[in-house]
């Protein structure tokens, strides 16, 4: 989703998010340099937000941060947890996956916790 913010004929801000249903990720803002005074992108957000309701948006997920302006805008938070994906890990957890998707109830399943093997007593379907 793209949106922009026009004095007249010159664009003070832009912003181009990602929106999946009625949830826009905010991502990335540009505004004239020129007017920083203004906070263009400031204006620009808080104009968004205000036409949401119009728009079908219910939620602007403005991203990982603890920004000025997001917490000053922000209605509520949802805690998300981050880390990373090697191909080694990847195979890990796809193979651990597969052994505790037809291991029998009952039966010591390895998981994949970090870089340690635990296991653990599969007790349902």
């Amino acid at each position: 989703m793209q949106s922009a913010m026009y004095a007249g004929q010159t664009l003070l801000a832009a912003h181009f998010g990602l929106r999946d249903g009625r949830v826009l990720r905010w991502w990335f803002a540009v505004f004239d340099q020129a007017r920083a005074e203004l906070a263009p992108s400031w204006m620009l957000l808080r104009a968004l937000m205000a036409a949401a309701p119009v728009t079908g948006l219910t939620r602007v997920d403005l991203g990982f941060g603890d920004e000025d302006y997001k917490r000053h805008e922000m209605t509520g938070s949802v805690s998300v947890c981050d880390g990373e994906a090697t191909p080694q890990r990847v195979w890990q957890a796809a193979a651990a996956g597969a052994m505790r998707a037809v291991a029998p109830p009952g039966a010591a399943v390895p998981i994949c916790a970090g870089r340690a093997w635990l296991v653990a007593t599969k007790t349902g379907p």
